[in-house]
């Protein structure tokens, strides 16, 4: 029997539950199991939805490459929310027209990417919060809190 895989969730699922230790990301030489991702991208979708988001409301991701990209895109698409990915070498204008057009709720970013969107926020109203990937010099300790397996 075929199985198809229509959806990202569908992904997620099968293969974390058919093959969890194998490598689904890797990113600057961090690996990210499926297992793993699965697990993160459930909290994401929770996280999301504890925070008032529902099915169709929008978030954005500015930042370089990284596996916490994929937390993210999973994390919305199991919690229903869509992802705006943003070009981190963007102007802070098309920044903001950007995030103005999609009506984005929450806006994620990393560390370079964090002084460009604490001055939008100011003038978004619609943006509830910046969520910082890393806190205080720590990195992931803002968003997730987790070091990727090496």
């Amino acid at each position: 029997m075929t199985v198809q895989l229509r959806t990202l969730v569908d992904v997620a699922r099968r293969h974390a539950a058919q093959q969890p230790d194998a490598v689904a990301i890797i990113c600057e030489g961090r690996r990210v199991d499926y297992a793993t991702l699965h697990r993160v991208s459930n909290q994401v979708a929770r996280g999301l939805q504890a925070a008032g988001l529902r099915p169709g409301d929008r978030i954005a991701w500015l930042g370089r490459e990284s596996e916490h990209f994929y937390d993210l895109l999973f994390g919305a698409a199991k919690a229903g929310v869509v992802l705006v990915p943003i070009n981190w070498r963007l102007a802070a204008g098309e920044v903001e027209h950007i995030l103005r057009d999609s009506g984005a709720a929450l806006l994620f970013v990393d560390a370079d990417s964090a002084v460009v969107a604490e001055k939008l926020a100011s003038e978004l109203p619609m943006l509830k919060q910046v969520v910082a990937l890393d806190s205080g010099g720590v990195a992931r300790a803002g968003f997730t809190g987790r070091t990727a397996p090496a």
